[in-house]
């Protein structure tokens, strides 16, 4: 929620992407994830995407991301600023 907002802002896409990478505790992977996704910069799109084809994110923690990814494209593609797919 907006936690994960702030720790994004807070942070930045570089410093989430890293928690991730380097962390063995899950709960610092999703949070980190979380805030990565909600982060509007497309250097944090590349981290999440980026992460969830590595091999150092627990399947259990990737497949705790998808959903929260499909939410935001979903909700970026039909609300006031509707992202056009050609």
């Amino acid at each position: 929620g907006a936690l994960d907002i702030v720790l994004g802002h807070i942070l930045g896409a570089g410093v989430l992407h890293l928690f991730v990478a380097r962390s063995d505790d899950e709960r610092i992977q999703r949070a980190a994830i979380r805030a990565l996704v909600r982060h509007p910069s497309a250097r944090a799109r590349a981290s999440v995407r980026s992460l969830i084809e590595s091999d150092g994110v627990s399947d259990r923690v990737k497949a705790e991301a998808l959903p929260a990814i499909a939410s935001i494209v979903k909700a970026r593609e039909s609300g006031p600023f509707k992202i056009s797919r050609q």
